[in-house]
């Protein structure tokens, strides 16, 4: 499961700065979720891969580098990243 979704944000990534008139620069944005917008941020500078660490809890997929103590779901992947 966790894989389908890396590959779906790497995917997006690819795609972004493809469609984009930017030069690429070869780079790996990791756990970009401490900014405001993590995807979005990560993309509009160029990098190429996004990656997050996500852990599965209560059916829910939380970003963190950690296994979060405390759930809140503004540190879910649906809030960070894909409902932008």
């Amino acid at each position: 499961m966790y894989y389908r979704v890396l590959l779906f944000i790497v995917t997006i990534a690819v795609f972004w700065n493809c469609s984009q008139e930017i030069e690429i620069i070869k780079g790996h944005a990791h756990n970009d979720y401490e900014n405001e917008n993590p995807l979005y941020d990560a993309l509009e500078n160029g990098f190429i891969s996004v990656e997050a660490d996500v852990h599965l809890i209560d059916d829910q997929l939380y970003v963190s580098h950690d296994r979060p103590e405390k759930l809140d779901s503004v540190f879910t992947l649906k809030t960070l990243f894909l409902s932008q």
